[in-house]
């Protein structure tokens, strides 16, 4: 999913790594996981790493 600006220059839709918070360029693969709250609500977190996914998984 790109977003097109009227320039000459392109914008690419970021997200950031749930854990050290750096930024993830949402064209490229990285590591996700899914996280249930206890209100049943269903949210799929990024990682920028694997390292970052399994420290998340050990909190």
């Amino acid at each position: 999913m790109m977003t097109h600006e009227t320039s000459d220059t392109l914008q690419y839709p970021v997200e950031h790594c749930a854990t050290c918070d750096e930024t993830i360029d949402v064209n490229e693969w990285h590591v996700a996981a899914t996280d249930c709250s206890s209100d049943g609500e269903t949210a799929i977190l990024s990682f920028c790493c694997k390292e970052c996914r399994d420290r998340w998984k050990q909190e």
